[in-house]
């Protein structure tokens, strides 16, 4: 159980230090504050997707930093700048790197840093579960300690292209004889792309509409490709549609929340817990700059069916609880606690 533990802490050291695709090198370009700055504005102007959720006036931004650079502006002094006019963003994919320094930003991340102090995995398993296991490194299982017929599925990452996990850990807790399931996506950061449909199979009450998917494709602020509608999936053996409560924070992002898209449009799934990152798109290639850094941002627009979008705000839960770090270094997580009293109160369970 100690690697699963250790695993879900350093996740995000690896997905903050990898790039899933072929970066693009700024070949030509000159090691020049100025140069520097431009070519991440204009770029970020003609091919970033989170303009059009933002009422954010990005001509604005690039008029009120750029005067702050100069040719003699240090690396340290460019670093703030563009971090703080990114930070406006408040959206999570939107990443700069420094390798050498092994400093990252990433825009608006304040809530998801304080979320990751309101949650304790090695709590959760030494006091509230039973019978543990772990199928892989990103997944935990197990069942809650003295209510045995309500499992536990706790999901750090999407990051094994293997979805039978899942039902190999619904087998592994007898399934069939649960009367429920908490699914905790807390501090999951996400994954590789398809594979949150996958998983959510194996709990999936039928097919539905749950988003359009639409990826930038011109300069223009607009430039987007024809939306592609994406449905829920369903598993053909392995299948669980008895309550589910499904447990999500502010760092719950990414694929994982592409999971909770799926899972709140069953009927059987309550989602409790707080709002989630909003940052739902996929990345594009990571940029490479004259001076070492990289950074990267999203490319891709997730829009529900009626148009409207959980980006940079967040999917909300059906019923907010949020632990404090009191709470968690006083060894109690009240999120848990809280989901257990529900499926009590409304399922007798």
């Amino acid at each position: 159980m100690k690697n699963i533990l250790k695993t879900s802490v350093s996740l995000a050291i690896l997905i903050f230090t990898s790039s899933c695709e072929k970066s693009f090198l700024y070949e030509d370009q000159v090691n020049d504050p100025q140069t520097i700055f431009d070519a991440v504005w204009t770029d970020m102007d003609e091919h970033y997707s989170g303009f059009t959720d933002s009422p954010l006036q990005w001509d604005d931004l690039g008029n009120m930093y750029s005067p702050l650079i100069t040719s003699n502006t240090s690396n340290q002094d460019l670093w703030n700048v563009l971090t703080e006019m990114m930070d406006k963003l408040n959206d999570e994919h939107v990443k700069l790197y420094d390798d050498a320094s092994k400093e990252v930003f990433i825009s608006g991340d304040d809530k998801a840093e304080k979320a990751v102090t309101e949650f304790d995995l090695e709590l959760i398993a030494n006091d509230y579960l039973t019978e543990i296991a772990s199928p892989n490194n990103y997944i935990l299982n197990g069942k809650m300690a003295g209510k045995e017929n309500v499992g536990y599925i706790f999901i750090a990452a999407f990051l094994d292209e293997n979805p039978g996990l899942i039902g190999s850990a619904l087998q592994q807790m007898d399934y069939q004889n649960l009367d429920a399931l908490i699914i905790d996506i807390r501090t999951s950061i996400g994954g590789y792309d398809g594979l949150a449909a996958k998983y959510a199979a194996y709990f999936s009450d039928g097919c539905h509409h749950i988003y359009n998917s639409q990826y930038k494709d011109g300069p223009d602020r607009n430039d987007f490709t024809s939306a592609k509608a994406c449905y829920t999936q369903r598993a053909e053996v392995v299948n669980f549609t008895k309550p589910i409560i499904l447990l999500a924070d502010a760092a719950t992002a990414s694929e994982a929340e592409i999971f909770t898209l799926n899972m709140r449009s069953f009927a059987h799934v309550v989602q409790m817990g707080d709002t989630t990152a909003g940052a739902l798109s996929t990345v594009g290639p990571a940029r490479f700059l004259a001076n070492g850094w990289r950074y990267e941002y999203s490319i891709q627009r997730i829009s529900n069916p009626d148009g409207s979008t959980f980006e940079k705000a967040g999917i909300p839960p059906v019923k907010y609880v949020q632990n404090t770090e009191t709470d968690i270094l006083n060894g109690q997580d009240k999120v848990l606690e809280e989901s257990l009293l529900y499926l009590q109160q409304n399922f007798n369970i």
